[in-house]
Protein backbone atom coordinates (compact mmCIF):
# COMPACT_ATOMS: atom_id res chain seq x y z
CA UNK A 1 0.00 0.00 0.00
CA UNK A 2 1.30 3.47 -0.88
CA UNK A 3 2.18 5.55 2.15
CA UNK A 4 1.48 9.27 2.12
CA UNK A 5 3.57 11.82 4.03
CA UNK A 6 2.03 15.12 5.08
CA UNK A 7 3.73 18.12 6.64
CA UNK A 8 1.83 19.33 9.68
CA UNK A 9 0.90 22.99 9.27
CA UNK A 10 -2.20 23.46 11.39
CA UNK A 11 -5.24 21.53 12.46
CA UNK A 12 -8.15 21.67 14.86
CA UNK A 13 -8.65 18.80 17.22
CA UNK A 14 -10.79 18.11 20.24
CA UNK A 15 -9.40 15.48 22.57
CA UNK A 16 -11.47 13.82 25.25
CA UNK A 17 -9.45 11.91 27.81
CA UNK A 18 -11.72 9.58 29.75
CA UNK A 19 -10.40 7.89 32.85
CA UNK A 20 -12.47 5.14 34.41
CA UNK A 21 -11.87 3.54 37.78
CA UNK A 22 -13.25 0.20 38.93
CA UNK A 23 -16.50 1.88 39.99
CA UNK A 24 -17.03 3.10 36.43
CA UNK A 25 -16.66 6.74 37.47
CA UNK A 26 -15.85 8.71 34.32
CA UNK A 27 -14.15 12.09 34.30
CA UNK A 28 -13.56 13.90 31.03
CA UNK A 29 -10.84 16.34 30.10
CA UNK A 30 -11.56 18.39 26.99
CA UNK A 31 -8.86 20.19 25.06
CA UNK A 32 -8.93 22.23 21.89
CA UNK A 33 -5.92 22.37 19.63
CA UNK A 34 -5.94 25.14 17.05
CA UNK A 35 -3.67 26.40 14.31
CA UNK A 36 0.09 26.68 14.75
CA UNK A 37 0.57 24.37 17.70
CA UNK A 38 3.91 25.18 19.39
CA UNK A 39 6.90 22.87 19.67
CA UNK A 40 7.30 20.69 22.76
CA UNK A 41 9.16 22.59 25.50
CA UNK A 42 11.30 20.59 27.91
CA UNK A 43 11.62 21.37 31.60
CA UNK A 44 14.25 20.14 34.03
CA UNK A 45 16.11 16.85 33.77
CA UNK A 46 14.86 14.33 36.35
CA UNK A 47 16.99 11.90 38.30
CA UNK A 48 16.28 8.49 36.82
CA UNK A 49 14.75 6.11 39.42
CA UNK A 50 14.98 3.07 37.13
CA UNK A 51 18.76 2.87 36.77
CA UNK A 52 20.33 -0.32 38.09
CA UNK A 53 22.20 1.79 40.65
CA UNK A 54 19.08 3.47 42.06
CA UNK A 55 17.06 0.26 41.96
CA UNK A 56 19.82 -1.46 43.96
CA UNK A 57 19.66 1.32 46.56
CA UNK A 58 15.89 0.89 46.76
CA UNK A 59 16.26 -2.89 47.09
CA UNK A 60 18.81 -2.53 49.90
CA UNK A 61 16.56 -0.08 51.76
CA UNK A 62 13.56 -2.41 51.57
CA UNK A 63 15.63 -5.45 52.52
CA UNK A 64 16.72 -3.75 55.74
CA UNK A 65 13.08 -3.15 56.61
CA UNK A 66 11.91 -6.62 55.50
CA UNK A 67 9.77 -4.88 52.92
CA UNK A 68 10.08 -7.56 50.22
CA UNK A 69 8.33 -10.92 49.96
CA UNK A 70 10.69 -12.43 47.40
CA UNK A 71 14.43 -12.44 46.84
CA UNK A 72 15.77 -11.41 43.45
CA UNK A 73 18.79 -9.85 41.82
CA UNK A 74 18.86 -6.31 40.46
CA UNK A 75 20.35 -6.56 37.00
CA UNK A 76 20.11 -4.75 33.70
CA UNK A 77 16.93 -5.70 31.86
CA UNK A 78 16.71 -2.81 29.39
CA UNK A 79 18.77 0.02 27.94
CA UNK A 80 17.69 3.63 27.62
CA UNK A 81 19.25 4.71 24.33
CA UNK A 82 19.18 7.37 21.69
CA UNK A 83 19.89 6.95 17.99
CA UNK A 84 21.35 9.46 15.54
CA UNK A 85 20.12 8.31 12.11
CA UNK A 86 22.21 9.91 9.39
CA UNK A 87 19.48 9.98 6.77
CA UNK A 88 15.95 8.93 5.89
CA UNK A 89 17.05 5.39 5.11
CA UNK A 90 18.51 4.85 8.58
CA UNK A 91 15.48 6.47 10.20
CA UNK A 92 13.16 4.13 8.32
CA UNK A 93 15.39 1.22 9.32
CA UNK A 94 14.80 2.02 12.99
CA UNK A 95 11.07 2.39 12.51
CA UNK A 96 10.89 -0.91 10.64
CA UNK A 97 12.40 -2.58 13.71
CA UNK A 98 9.17 -1.92 15.65
CA UNK A 99 10.87 0.54 17.99
CA UNK A 100 8.72 3.20 19.64
CA UNK A 101 10.81 6.27 18.84
CA UNK A 102 10.49 9.60 20.64
CA UNK A 103 12.17 12.80 19.51
CA UNK A 104 12.19 14.10 23.08
CA UNK A 105 14.24 12.59 25.95
CA UNK A 106 12.27 10.39 28.34
CA UNK A 107 13.81 11.63 31.60
CA UNK A 108 12.84 15.30 31.37
CA UNK A 109 9.77 17.17 32.50
CA UNK A 110 7.66 18.54 29.66
CA UNK A 111 6.64 22.12 30.38
CA UNK A 112 4.54 22.59 27.26
CA UNK A 113 3.04 20.01 24.94
CA UNK A 114 3.19 20.51 21.20
CA UNK A 115 3.76 18.82 17.88
CA UNK A 116 7.44 17.85 18.01
CA UNK A 117 10.82 18.44 19.65
CA UNK A 118 14.11 19.07 17.87
CA UNK A 119 17.36 19.08 19.84
CA UNK A 120 18.75 22.64 19.71
CA UNK A 121 22.24 21.23 19.22
CA UNK A 122 21.28 19.59 15.93
CA UNK A 123 20.71 21.49 12.70
CA UNK A 124 17.04 21.60 11.68
CA UNK A 125 17.89 20.01 8.34
CA UNK A 126 19.20 16.94 10.19
CA UNK A 127 17.25 14.23 11.99
CA UNK A 128 17.12 14.90 15.71
CA UNK A 129 18.04 12.31 18.35
CA UNK A 130 15.56 9.42 18.54
CA UNK A 131 15.01 8.10 22.09
CA UNK A 132 13.67 4.73 23.14
CA UNK A 133 14.15 1.71 25.41
CA UNK A 134 15.42 -1.63 24.09
CA UNK A 135 15.99 -5.03 25.75
CA UNK A 136 19.48 -5.60 27.12
CA UNK A 137 20.13 -8.24 24.43
CA UNK A 138 18.92 -6.01 21.57
CA UNK A 139 20.81 -6.44 18.31
CA UNK A 140 21.67 -2.87 17.33
CA UNK A 141 21.49 -1.96 13.63
CA UNK A 142 24.22 -0.07 11.83
CA UNK A 143 23.01 3.30 13.12
CA UNK A 144 24.95 5.55 15.50
CA UNK A 145 23.60 5.22 19.02
CA UNK A 146 24.40 6.09 22.63
CA UNK A 147 23.44 4.17 25.77
CA UNK A 148 22.12 6.73 28.24
CA UNK A 149 21.33 4.39 31.15
CA UNK A 150 21.11 0.75 32.14
CA UNK A 151 17.63 0.09 33.51
CA UNK A 152 15.91 -2.42 35.74
CA UNK A 153 12.29 -2.65 34.58
CA UNK A 154 9.49 -5.09 35.25
CA UNK A 155 6.17 -5.08 33.43
CA UNK A 156 3.22 -5.91 35.65
CA UNK A 157 1.09 -8.75 34.34
CA UNK A 158 -1.90 -7.28 32.57
CA UNK A 159 -4.12 -10.04 33.90
CA UNK A 160 -3.23 -9.17 37.50
CA UNK A 161 -1.94 -12.66 38.20
CA UNK A 162 0.13 -11.35 41.10
CA UNK A 163 3.44 -11.83 39.29
CA UNK A 164 5.40 -9.63 36.94
CA UNK A 165 5.58 -10.86 33.36
CA UNK A 166 9.17 -11.99 33.85
CA UNK A 167 8.12 -14.10 36.83
CA UNK A 168 11.01 -12.53 38.72
CA UNK A 169 8.98 -11.09 41.58
CA UNK A 170 5.51 -10.52 42.87
CA UNK A 171 3.69 -7.43 41.67
CA UNK A 172 3.53 -6.14 45.22
CA UNK A 173 7.33 -6.34 45.50
CA UNK A 174 7.74 -4.51 42.22
CA UNK A 175 5.31 -1.81 43.35
CA UNK A 176 7.21 -1.33 46.61
CA UNK A 177 10.59 -1.34 44.85
CA UNK A 178 9.44 1.15 42.23
CA UNK A 179 7.97 3.45 44.88
CA UNK A 180 11.17 3.37 46.95
CA UNK A 181 13.26 4.19 43.89
CA UNK A 182 10.95 7.09 43.08
CA UNK A 183 11.27 8.34 46.66
CA UNK A 184 15.07 8.29 46.83
CA UNK A 185 15.30 10.17 43.52
CA UNK A 186 12.73 12.80 44.53
CA UNK A 187 10.09 11.69 42.03
CA UNK A 188 7.46 10.10 44.29
CA UNK A 189 4.03 11.70 44.63
CA UNK A 190 1.55 9.75 46.80
CA UNK A 191 -1.35 11.45 45.04
CA UNK A 192 -0.39 9.59 41.86
CA UNK A 193 -1.76 6.36 43.33
CA UNK A 194 -5.00 4.95 44.67
CA UNK A 195 -4.65 2.46 47.49
CA UNK A 196 -6.70 -0.72 47.35
CA UNK A 197 -6.05 -3.05 50.24
CA UNK A 198 -2.33 -3.79 50.38
CA UNK A 199 -1.83 -3.02 46.70
CA UNK A 200 -2.05 0.18 44.72
CA UNK A 201 -4.83 -0.36 42.20
CA UNK A 202 -4.26 -0.08 38.46
CA UNK A 203 -6.42 1.73 35.94
CA UNK A 204 -6.93 1.69 32.19
CA UNK A 205 -6.45 4.98 30.31
CA UNK A 206 -9.13 5.49 27.68
CA UNK A 207 -10.79 8.29 25.78
CA UNK A 208 -12.13 9.73 22.55
CA UNK A 209 -10.46 11.79 19.84
CA UNK A 210 -12.57 13.97 17.56
CA UNK A 211 -11.85 16.66 14.97
CA UNK A 212 -13.77 19.59 13.55
CA UNK A 213 -14.07 19.43 9.77
CA UNK A 214 -14.51 22.24 7.23
CA UNK A 215 -18.25 22.26 7.83
CA UNK A 216 -17.77 22.76 11.59
CA UNK A 217 -18.99 19.24 12.32
CA UNK A 218 -17.37 17.32 15.16
CA UNK A 219 -16.46 13.88 13.88
CA UNK A 220 -14.56 10.97 15.46
CA UNK A 221 -10.98 10.47 14.30
CA UNK A 222 -10.47 6.84 13.33
CA UNK A 223 -7.15 5.06 12.96
CA UNK A 224 -4.98 7.41 15.05
CA UNK A 225 -2.26 5.88 17.19
CA UNK A 226 -2.47 7.02 20.81
CA UNK A 227 0.58 6.54 23.05
CA UNK A 228 0.24 6.68 26.83
CA UNK A 229 3.54 6.76 28.69
CA UNK A 230 5.10 7.06 32.10
CA UNK A 231 8.87 7.25 32.33
CA UNK A 232 10.23 4.29 30.32
CA UNK A 233 6.98 2.38 29.90
CA UNK A 234 4.31 3.03 27.34
CA UNK A 235 1.11 1.48 26.06
CA UNK A 236 -0.72 2.30 22.87
CA UNK A 237 -3.95 1.76 20.99
CA UNK A 238 -5.54 2.71 17.66
CA UNK A 239 -8.76 4.72 17.75
CA UNK A 240 -11.83 2.89 16.44
CA UNK A 241 -14.59 4.18 14.15
CA UNK A 242 -15.98 6.19 17.07
CA UNK A 243 -12.60 7.76 17.84
CA UNK A 244 -12.29 5.75 21.05
CA UNK A 245 -9.18 4.12 22.49
CA UNK A 246 -8.27 2.09 25.56
CA UNK A 247 -4.80 0.94 26.59
CA UNK A 248 -3.40 -1.61 29.00
CA UNK A 249 -3.27 -0.66 32.68
CA UNK A 250 -0.98 1.64 34.66
CA UNK A 251 -0.48 1.93 38.41
CA UNK A 252 0.07 5.67 38.39
CA UNK A 253 -2.87 8.00 37.89
CA UNK A 254 -0.54 10.51 36.24
CA UNK A 255 0.55 9.58 32.73
CA UNK A 256 1.37 11.42 29.52
CA UNK A 257 -0.85 11.18 26.47
CA UNK A 258 0.37 11.68 22.93
CA UNK A 259 -1.18 11.23 19.50
CA UNK A 260 1.30 9.93 16.96
CA UNK A 261 0.30 10.96 13.47
CA UNK A 262 1.83 7.92 11.84
CA UNK A 263 0.38 4.69 10.53
CA UNK A 264 1.24 2.22 7.82
CA UNK A 265 -0.68 4.15 5.15
CA UNK A 266 -0.09 7.75 6.26
CA UNK A 267 2.52 9.81 8.06
CA UNK A 268 2.16 13.44 9.12
CA UNK A 269 5.50 15.17 9.60
CA UNK A 270 6.39 18.33 11.47
CA UNK A 271 9.00 19.08 8.79
CA UNK A 272 11.32 17.16 6.52
CA UNK A 273 12.13 14.56 9.17
CA UNK A 274 10.32 15.40 12.40
CA UNK A 275 7.55 13.04 13.47
CA UNK A 276 4.38 14.98 14.29
CA UNK A 277 2.88 14.35 17.72
CA UNK A 278 0.07 16.04 19.54
CA UNK A 279 0.56 17.22 23.09
CA UNK A 280 2.45 14.76 25.36
CA UNK A 281 1.53 16.54 28.58
CA UNK A 282 0.51 14.99 31.88
CA UNK A 283 -3.06 14.00 32.64
CA UNK A 284 -4.29 12.85 36.01
CA UNK A 285 -6.83 10.13 36.47
CA UNK A 286 -9.12 12.27 38.60
CA UNK A 287 -8.73 15.49 36.64
CA UNK A 288 -11.59 16.49 34.40
CA UNK A 289 -14.30 18.99 33.54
Amino acid sequence: MMKFNYTLLSFFCILFIVSCDKNETSLIQKEELQAEVPDIVLGKKLENPYTVENMQKAYDNLNKENGLKSSFQIQTTDLYVRFAPADEEQWQQLRADSLELFDMPLDYEIEEGGTFYHDPGISTDQITWQYTVVPVNYNFPDVTYEVLAELFLQEEDQEDSGMTKSGLMQNNDWANLEDEALKITGNYNPEDYQEEGNLKSKWRPSGEIKVEDDYMDIIPLEGVRVVVKRWFKWKHDITDKDGKFSTAKFRSKTVKYGIKWERRDFDIRSGSYGQAWYNFVKKEKNLGI
